[in-house]
């Protein structure tokens, strides 16, 4: 399959509409086109909870000119897409409504997990493009203006994230309402913010990290007044300079930033915020350098359009943070990890080699891996009834590579590795669409039978093997040991299996041993 050549990204933000058109031109990125048209989408939604019908009109006419200058390029694929302003507005359903209709474009609303992931694989390849920053430890940020993303890089690998619901466009509406107290206002807006540092000490570990990471609409405007140094494709802006210059501008007011650094309103009210919030995180690490990766969402959408192959095993790639995560959340929970590891491989074989009668593919094989080793976590709370407090456990924590869909059904599938099974008498499962239950039943019918094969959680089996016959599958598992309750149990979950796949599942000892 030939690579696209051509692709734009229309991208509906919270302060303006971005478009991007970009060339793939032997194998390197190149810019054809970078068009911004300011609006305030933001501040309706964060200070009103809804984007008025005079904003959405001039969205679509801003679509429709944008699609006009796309036609003068051969784009091959396109996309728009919209995050924090369109994702949090009451009226969401009516705004997208009035686009397609008047534009033709279906926008693709990113939840906070989406956008983050993508901003985090693109902030993945510089980092460790950078040979000096691709084994060692950082805190990484991502800033936007209604949301912060806040992850810690371990060699190459991502074991923790949080999304917060504060960004800088939010933070910026709490300030301007303080103008008339301004003298006191930098001392609040300090204040306001440690609930936030206390929410992430309690997180993160307390060892201090040795390089702090960040990308964020207002980055490219701190690394210029501060000074910033560039090396290859990033900005490394000295600490004490960053320190200095929020010292100097925290106790000014908007039109007072403006005027001095010649900005308008918008950016100057972003600035001041954004110094706040990377000025609290720094505390987390003993960096000498603030390293500015620029990166946007439109790049983030332009690669994986131009890059098909190369996003594939970048997602690949990515999917080994998604499980190291998971594992991280089993830790924090004291998680019986050799039990989950077994479910997790037993899990993961009998879903490759039922490939024929299930039909699924890698992520819903991720999600399996993910309830496979975080399906005992509710034992933290109440080992009664676990499996209630495993779904909420798992719905509540942020995972990265998962969005909020796949949380969901990741947890759900955890959830009913007990007693009960799927039904429309449970709420959870009922909210689910059609395809989201038909693929939560099956990894259901899977994961029930991983779990009975550690039924002791003893390991007693050291080998699977998985064969699919016409009158249903075999497992033969390899053990010196007893497995009676493991044979119990696994005929008593594996009925489930039957009433999906309409076949049944029969253990036995692998011959020839013991």
């Amino acid at each position: 399959m030939s690579k696209v050549k051509v692709a734009s990204a229309i991208y509906i933000g919270s302060n303006a509409i971005q478009l991007k058109i970009s060339e793939n031109r032997k194998g390197k990125k190149h810019d054809l086109e970078f068009i911004e048209y300011p609006l305030n989408l933001g501040h309706d939604t964060f200070s009103k909870g809804r984007i008025t019908f005079e904003k959405a009109e001039k969205i679509c006419e801003v679509i429709n000119h944008f699609s006009r200058v796309i036609k003068d390029y051969q784009v091959e694929d396109s996309c728009v897409a919209a995050t924090t302003a369109v994702r949090d507005a009451a009226n969401q359903e009516y705004i997208l409504d009035q686009i397609f209709i008047k534009t033709g474009k279906k926008v693709l609303v990113l939840d906070d997990a989406d956008e983050k992931k993508l901003i985090c694989k693109e902030m993945l390849k510089k980092i460790q493009a950078f040979e000096m920053l691709e084994n060692t430890e950082a805190l990484m940020v991502y800033l936007g203006t209604g949301t912060v993303g806040v992850s810690i890089y371990e060699k190459g690998t991502i074991p923790f994230t949080q999304n917060i619901r504060m960004g800088s466009l939010k933070l910026s509406e709490i300030m301007e309402r303080m103008q008339e107290q301004i003298e006191k206002s930098n001392t609040i807006i300090e204040e306001y913010l440690v609930t936030f540092a206390n929410i992430l000490e309690k997180l993160i570990s307390l060892k201090k990290l040795n390089h702090f990471i960040v990308s964020g609409q207002e980055m490219d405007l701190i690394a210029r007044i501060c000074g910033a140094v560039e090396e290859g494709e990033l900005l490394f802006i000295p600490t004490e300079s960053f320190k200095a210059k929020y010292k100097e501008l925290i106790n000014l007011n908007v039109e007072q930033v403006a005027r001095t650094y010649g900005l308008n309103k918008d950016q100057a009210e972003g600035l001041l915020p954004s110094l706040s919030i990377y000025n609290t995180l720094l505390v987390f690490t003993s960096a000498n350098n603030i390293i500015h990766a620029p990166v946007t969402l439109c790049d983030a959408l332009l690669f994986s359009m131009l890059y098909k192959e190369e996003d594939r095993e970048l997602e690949r790639k990515f999917a080994e943070n998604t499980i190291i995560s998971a594992q991280s959340v089993g830790e924090k929970y004291r998680y019986d990890a050799e039990h989950a590891a077994t479910v997790q491989k037993f899990g993961s074989i009998i879903f490759d080699q039922t490939k024929k009668i299930h039909g699924l593919g890698e992520r819903e094989k991720l999600l399996l891996q993910v309830a496979c080793l975080l399906h005992d976590i509710g034992k933290y709370i109440n080992t009664k009834n676990h499996y209630y407090h495993s779904y909420y456990l798992i719905k509540n924590t942020d995972i990265i590579g998962l969005n909020n869909e796949e949380t969901e059904m990741a947890a759900q599938i955890a959830m009913y590795h007990g007693k009960e099974v799927p039904g429309l008498s449970n709420e959870h499962f009922s909210r689910l669409t059609t395809s989201q239950r038909a693929v939560v039943s099956k990894l259901v019918a899977i994961i029930r039978m991983a779990d009975a094969l550690d039924r002791s959680h003893s390991q007693k089996f050291k080998q699977l093997e998985v064969t699919l016959k016409k009158d249903g599958i075999e497992l033969k598992g390899s053990t010196e040991w007893d497995y009676g309750l493991e044979q119990w149990t696994f005929n008593r979950k594996s009925s489930f299996f039957e009433e999906v796949f309409g076949i049944k599942a029969r253990l036995r000892r692998k011959a020839n041993e013991f």
